[in-house]
């Protein structure tokens, strides 16, 4: 994770609640229901964060 976004850490587990992948859609109807404003690199790490996760759980 890049220096000085560790907080994102707590906006992931806000987010994700499947254990589905997220979806662009998803995190564009949680910023605007919860009034969040993320930047873009903000975004990109979320997901990023999230393809790990899936990843890490789908292993056998």
């Amino acid at each position: 994770m890049p220096e000085g976004m560790g907080y994102l850490a707590g906006l992931y587990w806000e987010l994700k609640r499947t254990s589905d992948p997220l979806t662009w859609q998803e995190m564009d109807a949680w910023t605007r229901m919860m009034h969040r404003q993320i930047e873009p690199e903000e975004a990109r790490v979320l997901m990023k964060m999230d393809g790990i996760h899936c990843q890490v759980m789908n292993e056998p």
